[in-house]
């Protein structure tokens, strides 16, 4: 495909510079006027849209439904779809299981059940392609669309891994997490959470629960579950690159001790998406400043409402989180010792 577009480059060059053999060569190839290009594009555009409404056709007939075409130019197939963004708002995570291709079949991106993509809709850096895409799935809803390369890595591609001027072809089941609601849903008494109910009583008598020794003057943050922070610990201006540590903890229905799941480490750039579970996510986007947490949720609420069967995570069990952020150039306070 990059080979195609620098001979139509090429030709263009050329025809621009006519038949003459004693005209200078540079002054072709070295002046290209912005109605020329913008001429050029239109017709590359004319193009992959026959492109594209030729492969629509013909899917039509593999899907036994038409497919349906958005303003922007997006096609898609889909029985679920709403056509329409009232069902998502700024700050809603969208979670894919699928995959993205060419249309030559080369799969660029594969997401499985257990590792699905995840992204803020219409906040994220992902293509424009995408978020439209997700605003017509919303909750629950799965289909497939073809994704014209202006919405999606454009004229540059993403090399190595999208080449120049690609339509893509994205499938996939669609799950949302509406922000919103969860902070509603965290306020109604649920008969499943047995476990947190009687932690949220017992906090509510003025017992303060949670893993001694990590934060030793808390301030709690508004959120759906329990969390506060460390008062003390603030970022030094606003930092691109942090490392994250961060100790899980598992608290089951029926036992008395908590049980240690390990601690983990990760770099990431704060403006990257789906690095953290969104009721963490959430709480960063609420108190940007300070970076040293503790947060415990019941189960449904930080990861889904069937638990995480894979590791013995039950939905009426409850998770606590002890993490920092910790800007490459600083070091952070040691977890390993926090018991």
């Amino acid at each position: 495909m990059k080979c195609l577009g620098c001979i139509g480059l090429l030709i263009f060059f050329f025809a621009l510079a006519g038949c003459d053999g004693n005209q200078q060569h540079d002054e072709a190839v070295g002046f290209v006027s912005q109605e020329a290009l913008i001429e050029f594009n239109q017709r590359k555009l004319a193009i992959q849209t026959q492109l594209l409404d030729s492969i629509a056709q013909s899917w039509d007939e593999k899907f036994e439904r038409p497919n349906q075409i958005t303003p922007a130019g997006l096609r898609f197939w889909s029985a679920e779809a709403k056509g329409s963004e009232a069902c998502l708002e700024k700050g809603d995570t969208i979670e894919w299981v699928g995959q993205v291709s060419l249309l030559d079949s080369t799969v660029l991106y594969q997401w499985p059940h257990e590792n699905p993509l995840s992204f803020y809709w219409d906040r994220s850096d992902w293509p424009a392609g995408f978020h439209e895409f997700a605003s017509l799935l919303c909750d629950g809803g799965s289909g497939l669309a073809l994704v014209p390369s202006y919405l999606g890595w454009g004229l540059s591609g993403w090399p190595p891994l999208i080449p120049q001027d690609a339509v893509l072809v994205v499938e996939v089941e669609q799950t949302v997490r509406h922000v919103r609601r969860s902070l509603a849903d965290a306020s109604v008494p649920n008969p499943l959470r047995k476990r947190w109910n009687r932690l949220l009583d017992d906090f509510e008598s003025g017992e303060w629960f949670g893993i001694p020794g990590w934060i030793d003057q808390p301030q709690l943050a508004a959120s759906p579950c329990v969390a506060w922070y460390d008062p003390h610990a603030r970022f030094d201006g606003e930092p691109d690159q942090v490392t994250v540590s961060m100790r899980t903890w598992h608290l089951a229905s029926d036992a008395q001790d908590c049980r240690d799941m390990g601690l983990s480490t990760w770099e990431f750039s704060v403006q990257d998406e789906g690095q953290l579970l969104p009721v963490i996510a959430h709480l960063h986007a609420l108190y940007p400043a300070y970076r040293r947490w503790e947060c415990w949720c019941p189960v449904d609420l930080a990861f889904s409402p069937r638990g995480v069967p894979e590791a013995d995570i039950q939905p009426e069990d409850v998770m606590g989180f002890q993490w920092e952020m910790v800007p490459d150039a600083q070091k952070g306070r040691d977890l390993s010792n926090v018991q």
